[in-house]
């Protein structure tokens, strides 16, 4: 399945959804185990992708990246860090109009593109942000990790309507820095979406519509993101 494409269930799925199970049953300990080591596959693919190595310190003018190795080598923070983006994937698809359900129906696939896709990747930074803040990180221009310092901690717009989960309070904002984030930054928060259904079929699930909601397509067009902003 190309990536982004969301995976919808119309046989078991359907059942699940129509009895609440879709909607309800909380992720297992085990499936969001696995979601989280493939949402690490998914970034670590998008970064070599765009020319990122290993490196024993992150450096954006060399390309390096420290996380870039196995889910089991990084360090536990990073780990969780992995575990608290599968415990909101839920709530994310949930806002888009989705449901998570068994992979044992038949299926059929519905891209994440346009202003959809905008909308859960600046909440998806926004949740990465709010991590970030609770586990003690603060900005900075440059990014260590010893110091519990990072540059991306800012704002992915600083004019127009943010997205739901994209409006700070005062003391967050007071935690992170000005400006708002570059397009290449942003291309992160995009592929870690675009990397959903791939996450889910890992852990053996899918999607299914919400019952009674409107489309993604419609929900996405229905969105507070200003036309054509990126």
């Amino acid at each position: 399945m190309p990536t982004g494409e969301t995976r919808t269930c119309t046989a078991a799925g359907s059942r699940a959804a129509e009895s609440g199970a879709a909607t309800t049953r909380p992720l297992s300990v085990a499936e969001i185990e696995r979601l989280a080591v493939a949402a690490h596959d998914v970034f670590s693919a998008a970064m070599r992708g765009r020319g990122h190595i290993y490196g024993v310190t992150t450096d954006e003018t060399l390309r390096t990246h420290s996380a870039l190795r196995p889910f089991a080598e990084l360090t536990e923070d990073e780990r969780k860090q992995n575990r608290h983006l599968a415990r909101a994937i839920p709530d994310k698809l949930r806002e888009a109009g989705f449901a998570i359900t068994p992979a044992d129906g038949e299926c059929e696939t519905a891209p994440f593109s346009g202003e959809l896709l905008e909308r859960l990747a600046e909440d998806e930074h926004a949740r990465w942000v709010r991590a970030k803040l609770a586990g003690g990180w603060r900005f900075a221009p440059e990014t260590e990790k010893g110091q519990k310092t990072h540059a991306s901690l800012i704002q992915w717009r600083v004019q127009g309507i943010p997205s739901t989960g994209g409006t700070y309070s005062a003391e967050e904002l007071a935690l992170m820095g000005p400006g708002e984030l570059s397009e290449d930054e942003r291309d992160k928060d995009r592929a870690m979406i675009e990397g959903i259904p791939q996450m889910l079929a890992r852990a053996g699930l899918a999607v299914q519509p919400l019952p009674g909601t409107d489309s993604p397509g419609e929900r996405a067009g229905q969105s507070t993101l200003p036309t054509g902003d990126a």
